[in-house]
């Protein structure tokens, strides 16, 4: 570049410089302005969906804990019309109530009376006082129990009393003589206040929701700060969340409410064993007024730096103006040179303030990126590991999630059973192991089974105050080799027995044993050993006492043992195989399928994929589990990974059809050598990634030429 010495060159140059100086420094504030202005709305934006998927947990967490409790409330109850049941079928000539229902704090707290009704509609028995000869016969709490098909126990909609003349919740189970012909119906009104009391105690927000509403679409509780009747007994069957919540266990939606027209999100918590669903909602106002304060200090920021930003525009501006006055005499080169350091000067100073809204917005970007789902499973995992670690500090199970049924190893609770007696128990207590060998699943929440375990064990430490033996046994009881209590169906049950050599409980202390609220000690509630008796009759089975004074006590769980292909696909197939079985609600005849893959993310992927599909669904993490799942069982494709340790999937799929399998293939790889691809012999293949609509694409045509029609059509 030549240098040019003469300052008249420079001076008619001199009034564009000054513009393009003006023009570039103004641009290059308005865009820091732009761009400040943008991460402060995309941070907003971010910050305001944080709160919506915050709200959806919160929500749910909420649903959840709300749910376990109705569930045990309603549980409480079934358990008392059973013992009215009893104690009304062995009654003769007038009945009347036994003492204890009057005297339980449960019933005082949360029912506004019990009774039973006759054969014939009429009320035979009350906790209030009134007329006996109210007619029911009318009622729907009643009608259903004419039929023996009935659901037990029969939850209504909410109806005003006749004798109470208060609205109430009927929970109803039917009375049948010994013949089983019927004989009236026992009866709980639940008070809808308590509900709506006990709710109101937790209200998450000023227009908050916590409502108890039932599978046909009726709303059975509701407490709001608005009013805790609004909407009692309103039919939703025809509103459009209803299908939402009758097709999921949980979850949440977003709605607005005919009642008072406030749209929320909800989210809601189905109990597994009575029709029922508990929803709790936030208002989106209220999580927008969460964030106003927020955003108004975050605007507020965003106005300092625009300010600042302007200022040092005008700075800078004013001073490159100056310095071009004074450098006329110059050479251009030098010129160019002074506003290069300038501008690198006031980059400096613009990098210092905008560093905190480059990071964050790099952050967010980051963020959208992934997609919501992504965000919200990180944010859930994050909280995840925060509730593991004080679990893990607290030493203590009090999981607010739903309780799923498994197939579990009794054996394996009840040895865990005895290693923590072991090392909580004095040196004076001896607890030992009576396990028999290859004993059958049960069907079971294995945290539920442990507390009952635990239970019996304390009572049998309460019994040997000086120490003394427990012992914890399992055994197999068949129908035609033992006698079975007599309340029990004809089949094989697992019977777990806690015994020891304590004081043992004299005959008429023995019979009230499983009675709600009947306790011997001074701080004990009663409900124990009743909810231990209740737990085995809600999982099929009984429990029994077999005591004598100073001569100990037993008291023996049965629980019916699990079929072998039905404990095939409940029970983790480690066991078996070291495979694990899922098994999915498929229908009858739907096709079975082993997915095989060591990476466990990618396995249940698959599986995922494929089980939306109504196929039964076996996982293998190995080579080895895999083939010994194809030599045992009877499964029409295989979705073998080509990479595995120990054994690939092409190793699999040979040694399995050498052994007499026939069944289809599918190999799936993230690299595909071009020695495998020959190994493969044309087998259908699908290179890793892949979408869940290609892999339910690529299953669907396979079966469609391998096995029956209707099999293929499933997929």
């Amino acid at each position: 570049m030549q240098l040019l010495n003469s300052a008249n060159l420079i001076k008619p140059k001199l009034a564009d410089l000054r513009r393009d100086v003006l023009v570039w420094g103004c641009a290059l504030g308005l865009l820091s302005i732009a761009a400040l202005w943008a991460a402060i709305a995309y941070d907003a934006h971010a910050s305001h969906q944080a709160a919506v998927d915050q709200a959806e947990v919160q929500t749910l967490s909420l649903a959840i804990a709300l749910r376990e409790h109705v569930h045990g409330m309603i549980s409480n109850a079934d358990l008392i019309l059973q013992r009215v049941d009893d104690d009304y079928t062995h009654s003769s000539g007038p009945y009347a109530l036994p003492e204890w229902v009057a005297q339980s704090e449960f019933l005082q707290k949360t029912s506004i009376k019990v009774g039973v009704i006759g054969a014939d509609g009429r009320l035979l028995a009350t906790s209030l006082p009134g007329p006996g000869t109210v007619d029911v016969s009318d009622r729907e709490h009643f009608r259903v129990h004419l039929h023996r098909d009935a659901p037990q126990p029969f939850i209504s909609k909410p109806v005003v009393g006749r004798t109470s003349g208060k609205p109430s919740i009927q929970i109803t189970r039917r009375i049948e003589r010994p013949d089983g012909s019927f004989a009236g119906v026992g009866v709980v009104s639940l008070d809808p206040a308590y509900l709506n009391q006990f709710f109101a105690s937790i209200d998450p927000g000023p227009n908050s929701v916590i409502s108890l509403i039932g599978r046909d679409g009726v709303l059975r509780a509701r407490s709001s700060r608005v009013g805790s009747t609004l909407g009692i007994g309103h039919d939703f069957s025809d509103a459009s969340f209803m299908k939402t919540i009758l097709s999921a266990a949980q979850g949440n939606y977003r709605w607005r409410s005919p009642l008072d027209g406030i749209e929320r999100i909800y989210g809601f918590s189905a109990d597994s064993q009575y029709p029922v669903i508990v929803k709790a909602a936030i208002a989106i106002d209220d999580i927008g007024a969460a964030r106003r304060s927020a955003d108004m200090v975050q605007s507020a920021v965003g106005v300092a730096l625009t300010v600042v930003i302007l200022w040092f525009v005008y700075r800078s501006v004013r001073e490159l103006s100056q310095r071009v006055e004074r450098q006329t005499q110059l050479h251009r080169s030098q010129k160019f040179e002074a506003i290069g350091q300038l501008t690198a000067g006031v980059a400096h100073d613009f990098n210092n303030i905008l560093t905190a809204i480059k990071g964050n917005a790099e952050r967010a970007r980051n963020a959208k990126s992934d997609g919501d789902r992504r965000a919200l499973l990180g944010i859930v995992e994050l909280a995840a590991q925060r509730a593991q670690r004080v679990v893990s500090n607290l030493l203590a199970y009090s999981r607010q999630q739903q309780l799923r049924p498994r197939a579990i190893d009794v054996n394996e609770i009840a040895q865990n059973v005895v290693d923590l007696l072991q090392a909580g128990l004095g040196s004076q207590w001896t607890v030992r192991c009576a396990l028999a060998p290859r004993l059958a699943p049960v069907l079971a929440d294995g945290s539920q089974i442990e507390t009952a375990l635990l239970n019996l064990a304390i009572n049998a430490r309460d019994a040997l105050p000086a120490g003394g033996l427990i012992v914890l046994e399992t055994r197999l009881v068949d129908f035609g080799e033992a006698r079975l209590p007599p309340d029990l169906p004809e089949g094989s049950y697992v019977a777990i027995s806690v015994k020891d050599s304590g004081t043992g409980m004299p005959p008429e202390v023995a019979a009230k044993a499983f009675d709600p609220f009947f306790t011997t000690k001074e701080q004990g509630t009663g409900l124990g050993l009743s909810q231990v008796y209740g737990l085995a009759k809600q999982l099929g089975g009984t429990a029994t006492i077999d005591t004598q004074e100073q001569a100990g006590t037993t008291v023996t769980l049965y629980l019916p043992a699990m079929p072998t292909v039905q404990a095939l696909k409940q029970v983790p197939a480690r066991a078996i195989a070291e495979a694990p079985v899922r098994s999915e609600a498929a229908r009858p005849g739907a096709p079975t399928v082993l997915v095989a893959d060591d990476n466990e993310q990618v396995r249940e992927f698959i599986a995922s994929a494929i089980s939306d599909a109504d196929c039964e669904i076996i996982e293998a993490d190995n080579g080895q589990s895999a083939l010994d799942v194809l030599e045992r069982y009877p499964v029409h494709l295989a979705v073998l990974d080509v990479s595995m340790p120990g054994m690939s999937g092409i190793d699999v799929y040979a040694r399995a059809r050498a052994s007499g399998w026939d069944g289809a293939v599918l190999f799936v790889s993230g690299f595909a050598d071009p020695a495998n691809v020959a190994r493969m012999g044309g087998k259908p293949f699908l290179a890793k990634p892949f979408g869940a609509q290609t892999l339910r694409d690529q299953v669907a045509q396979i079966l469609a030429e391998t096995t029956k029609p209707s099999l293929a059509s499933q997929v």
